[in-house]
């Protein structure tokens, strides 16, 4: 933690995104489609958020999922969004930069 203490800035970084990792893990117990590649997110804690995946669909596992018909194939897998060929978007993505409803 040398190097890091002596950045201020990435120290506290650093340290707020532990501190609200601890506090709450978020998990995603239903999906729903909206349009294009938006979908309407619900969390444990009961949160909804509509999440705009688009930006998220870069390098070749989510290349399928730019394809709306195969993107609508999505399922909650028992703790975030999933696809059949395993692509995923981690559920404190989905949580921290998406919209609330």
């Amino acid at each position: 933690m040398g190097q890091l203490s002596q950045c201020p800035i990435l120290h506290g970084l650093l340290w707020r995104f532990v501190r609200n990792f601890m506090e709450y893990m978020p998990v995603v117990i239903d999906a729903k489609y909206l349009s294009d590649y938006k979908i309407q997110v619900t969390f444990d804690n009961g949160e909804e958020k509509i999440a705009d995946c688009q930006k998220w669909l870069n390098g070749k596992i989510f290349e399928p999922l730019k394809d709306l018909n195969y993107f609508q194939r999505f399922f909650v897998d028992g703790w975030s969004i999933s696809w059949p060929n395993g692509a995923d978007i981690a559920p404190e993505t989905l949580y921290e930069e998406s919209e609330p409803v």
